[in-house]
């Protein structure tokens, strides 16, 4: 369920990302939902989810490759 995953995607980004970001990250990368799905279950636009998974992503590869760059 979404409040189950709540506290599993949470703790998987250790503050990275927004919760609702955290959310939307892990249904579209674990459970492989569509945008829509996601959309439709957060009672959010595909758009609005979309622009939240992409923001998501952004701060996570940012983040890795910030951590990255410190181990050399």
């Amino acid at each position: 369920s979404i409040a189950n995953l709540e506290t599993e995607s949470s703790s998987s980004f250790n503050g990275i990302l927004e919760k609702d970001e955290s959310i939307i990250v892990t249904l579209r990368l674990n459970f492989n939902y569509s945008f829509k799905e996601i959309a439709l279950d957060l009672h959010q636009t595909v758009n609005t989810v979309q622009a939240k998974y992409y923001k998501g992503i952004k701060k996570i590869r940012k983040s890795y490759l910030k951590g990255v760059n410190d181990e050399k």
